[in-house]
């Protein structure tokens, strides 16, 4: 019996790790939530976008935002582009996550 179990939570994981989104899917649902209806696990998600700082050669907020835009945009095909320009409006030039 304990045989089965262990399969069974083999295959289950197997076919969850197959199936898993990219970062940039992850950061855009996080992203799109509302202020104060953050789940906490957003903040490990959104943490590779807030990651993204651009210095020239010091800190310049419109080419960070730009580049975070990109990163977006480049991982995840189901974005809707109108939300992108809104989470790039919203966060792009932060330097740090507000949700943190």
């Amino acid at each position: 019996m304990r045989l089965i179990v262990v399969l069974l939570m083999a295959v289950v994981l197997g076919v969850s790790s197959a199936f898993a989104s990219p970062p940039q899917c992850d950061a855009y649902v996080c992203l799109n939530n509302l202020p104060g209806q953050m789940p906490a696990v957003c903040t490990t998600y959104r943490a590779p976008y807030f990651a993204i700082r651009m210095y020239t050669p010091y800190y310049n907020p419109q080419a960070t935002a730009k580049a975070r835009e990109v990163w977006l945009r480049t991982g995840c095909p189901t974005m809707m582009p109108t939300l992108v320009m809104q989470i790039t409006q919203r966060y792009g030039q932060l330097f740090a996550d507000p949700g943190t």
